[in-house]
């Protein structure tokens, strides 16, 4: 038996890393959290705009080209004034009326941050990922069970 340290372990994990970022193409920094969002009762203006700017194709029934024609909601300001809490606010709100967008990355950029954590878990799916070369886990809802965490994280994990 023979052991693999330092830099070829090194080496290993990020192959596979990037194996499993470039399949996986996970979203950088993609949640949001409502505990984190405005105190209720503040903000409510600019929430409200900001929410039928994002959902003016469904409410007007428009095609999401006609909708809003710039396509970016810039929202500006200095630190410290509550601009990643209106955006974590909207997100929640958007998500309680089933509108938040982005699903099909959920699933992707959860199995990449998971790999990330647990070495064992990135070795297992990037074997998966190079013994089957066609999983989309993007749009493959039943290749993620073989994906799933509790069929490839080791006992002792969580």
């Amino acid at each position: 038996m023979s052991a693999v340290s330092g830099p070829t372990l090194r080496a290993v994990s990020s192959t596979e890393r990037d194996l499993l970022e470039e399949r996986l193409d996970p979203i950088d920094n993609a949640s949001y959290q409502a505990d984190r969002g405005c105190m209720e009762g503040t903000r409510i203006q600019v929430i409200n705009d900001i929410f039928l700017w994002a959902t003016r194709s469904l409410s007007q029934g428009l095609s999401p080209e006609d909708s809003n024609p710039d396509g970016v909601f810039w929202m500006y300001g200095i630190p410290g004034i509550g601009k990643t809490a209106i955006a974590h606010s909207i997100c929640h709100r958007l998500q309680e009326s089933k509108q938040l967008g982005g699903t099909k990355s959920v699933l992707p950029t959860l199995i990449y941050g998971l790999a990330t954590i647990f070495g064992p878990y990135m070795n297992q799916m990037a074997q998966l990922l190079r013994e089957d070369p066609e999983i989309k886990p993007q749009l493959c809802s039943s290749s993620m069970h073989s994906m799933s965490v509790a069929s490839r994280v080791p006992a002792g994990c969580f």
